[in-house]
């Protein structure tokens, strides 16, 4: 059999051979290979290449002495020296690393190590092999050999060039690792994550980028109407990654609109580099004006991510409707027309509207009791049209016919207001104002109408203005008249009964006036003693008056010839004829306030007295007035007091 032997550094000779060599094994005869396996306990402290000597020797099996026999000579049987390269190479690093969609690749870019016969291997982990460490290794799990047998041949350049395909639709996060070995097969294996490592993150990107795009108004409102009216108009997007250039945008139509011309940046409103779940987001304003001809409009935005992947989006959802609809209004007949709905009657609304681009909606309502002629106005709200036809088929032209019954409507004016919106939200109104009445015959054949008889004024009050000379005003004049007449009559009679004539005294009237005051009173200052006790004068005068009386009038009782105060009823006496008008003068000359009577008082008793001395007229003949000489005047006495009889009085 054979042994194997080696050394390391210089050849041995056979007195050193035991200590200078390692014994690694043995083959039987017939054997002619043997591996020598490089175990960790074979290392190169200076890491730098071992230059080995293998020793080949024989034993012969029989019996020699005492022992089997081995062949120590060195002699045909070594070689070397042997490189042994145990020192697996030095980790390279990443230089640069780029995802090229457009191209279906990832680029990775290393530093070559310019050892001899070195390889490299590129390696993939679509997860997170850091998490526990920084520090990972290929032979983890999660790590993919996606490039092997990179062989440097004889490049002396820095740097080396691999481009890893990838899948079309791919867009992932992706870290890519670097690793190398000799041409002993050492290999390092380690990973290390950063910029100076052997390893990147990498995003695998072919696809191109998206956005999600928004149309806001001028106040920043979203837009949803497919049509666009005249007016500014703000185009917002989202873009779904980071881009390599500011995206660029077309706004145009078919028609002839153009807002960009060949095209114009739009406008960075946000990186959101700082969140991870935001894109950045991008603006651009364009105005629609009112002279724009109805047509689709296109919005075209390109876009470049970082991985070179050209985004070309258009959107065409988007109408240019700068017109309004028109709309027109068949029926029911305008009050203003003359025409009016009776209670009974159908009232037919039937109106249409036309678009340049397509009719949206039909749309109608009612104000009950319009103008507030006869009660409260109200309104109903819009109400989708029914009995719609579509004339063109495409929504441009659009005709509803509807029926109402009048009864529905109190007797007054109304009005029915519709309208049309399009598609951009133009909208069109057009009012008819019609009048429901209820009308019926009376008894006298007349038709009333309860509307008509609602708007006719009040009958105003009839103001009459008399004349002067009408009945009214003739009653007043009259009644002033006659008070004036009244007043007038009033203010003579009290004229005449203040200021009437005075009747001249004669001589001897004084005394008279003394008398017949006395004899008015019932009592005198002095007394006559012959008309008392009948004698004297008195008693000739009575026999003068009784001759000229018997034949005129009875014979009365004699008075008590010794009362003091006979009580005669009061009358004035009447002198002769041509003195009655200055006997009455003088009466109503005569002051009686010292009696408690006014100066009416005084007129009312002459009038009675006048009265009295008329009715005594009658009965008996004028006495003659006699003048009494007055009585010598006696001390006053006292008299004793008699009680009047009731015939008297």
């Amino acid at each position: 059999r054979y042994h194997i032997y080696s050394s390391n550094g210089v050849p041995t000779n056979t007195q050193q051979f035991a200590t200078q060599t390692t014994y690694h094994g043995f083959v039987n005869d017939n054997t002619e290979v043997f591996d020598i396996v490089i175990g960790p306990e074979i290392v190169s402290e200076s890491g730098a290449v071992l230059n080995w000597y293998i020793y080949v020797t024989s034993e012969a099996q029989y019996i020699h002495t005492n022992c089997s026999y081995e062949y120590l000579g060195l002699n045909q049987n070594s070689f070397g020296p042997v490189e042994i390269d145990i020192t697996p190479p030095l980790r390279t690093s990443i230089v640069n690393d780029e995802s090229r969609g457009d191209l279906g690749i990832v680029a990775m870019e290393w530093g070559n190590l310019q050892e001899l016969g070195e390889t490299y291997q590129i390696w993939r982990h679509t997860g997170s092999p850091f998490t526990e460490s920084s520090i990972s290794s290929s032979n983890d799990d999660g790590w993919e050999l996606v490039l092997d047998e990179i062989q440097a041949g004889l490049d002396t350049s820095a740097t080396i060039i691999r481009n890893v395909p990838i899948q079309d639709d791919s867009e992932q996060d992706a870290y890519y690792a670097i690793t190398v070995c000799d041409q002993f097969n050492n290999c390092n294996l380690e990973i290390l994550e950063g910029m100076t490592g052997n390893s990147r993150l990498v995003r695998e990107d072919a696809q191109a980028p998206t956005v999600q795009m928004e149309l806001t108004d001028e106040e920043g409102v979203p837009y949803t109407s497919p049509s666009l009216v005249p007016g500014l108009y703000t185009v917002k997007i989202e873009v779904s990654e980071d881009l390599k250039t500011t995206p660029s945008i077309e706004v145009f139509s078919l028609a002839g609109y153009n807002e960009t011309a060949v095209g114009a940046l739009m406008t960075t409103t946000a990186d959101n580099a700082l969140n991870p779940d935001k894109g950045p987001e991008y603006s651009f304003d364009f105005r629609i004006t009112a002279s724009e001809t109805a047509s689709d409009l296109i919005i075209r935005m390109t876009l470049l991510d970082r991985a070179d992947n050209v985004g070309v989006i258009t959107n065409t959802s988007f109408k240019i409707d700068a017109k309004s609809p028109t709309i027109a209004v068949y029926a029911p007949s305008p009050s203003s027309e003359g025409s009016k709905y009776l209670y009974g009657n159908k009232i037919n609304l039937m109106f249409a509207a036309e678009d340049d681009v397509q009719i949206a909606e039909l749309q109608y309502r009612f104000t009950f009791n319009f103008g507030g002629l006869t009660g409260v106005t109200g309104t109903s709200p819009w109400a989708n049209a029914e009995g719609i036809t579509d004339v063109n088929n495409d929504g441009t032209s659009l005709v509803s016919d509807m029926e109402f019954s009048a009864g529905t409507f109190d007797a007054g004016q109304h009005a029915i207001t519709v309208r049309a919106l399009d598609t951009a939200g133009n909208q069109k109104t057009a009012q008819v104002v019609f009048v429901v009445d209820f009308c019926r015959n009376n008894l006298e054949g007349e038709t009333i109408c309860t509307f008509e008889e609602d708007l006719k004024p009040e009958p105003e009050p009839e103001i009459v203005t008399p004349s002067m000379s009408e009945p009214p005003y003739v009653l007043v004049w009259i009644a002033v008249i006659v008070n004036i007449v009244i007043f007038v009559v009033a203010l003579m009679i009290v004229q005449v009964s203040l200021s009437g004539p005075k009747k001249k005294k004669k001589k001897g009237d004084e005394d008279e006036d003394d008398d017949w005051m006395s004899e008015f009173i019932g009592t005198t200052q002095d007394l006559d003693m012959d008309s008392i006790t009948g004698t004297g004068s008195a008693a000739e005068e009575k026999k003068e008056d009784e001759p000229k009386s018997e034949s005129s009038e009875p014979v009365e009782e004699e008075d008590d010839p010794f009362a003091v105060n006979l009580v005669q009823r009061k009358t004035r006496r009447k002198k002769k004829a041509e003195e009655e008008e200055d006997d009455d003068d003088d009466d109503d000359d005569d002051d009686l306030s010292w009696a408690g009577l006014d100066d009416d008082d005084d007129d009312d008793d002459d009038d009675d007295d006048d009265d009295d001395d008329d009715e005594e007229e009658e009965q008996k003949p004028r006495k003659r007035p006699v003048r009494k000489r007055p009585a010598r005047k006696a001390a006053p006495s006292r008299k004793r007091p008699v009680r009047r009889k009731k015939s008297d009085d």
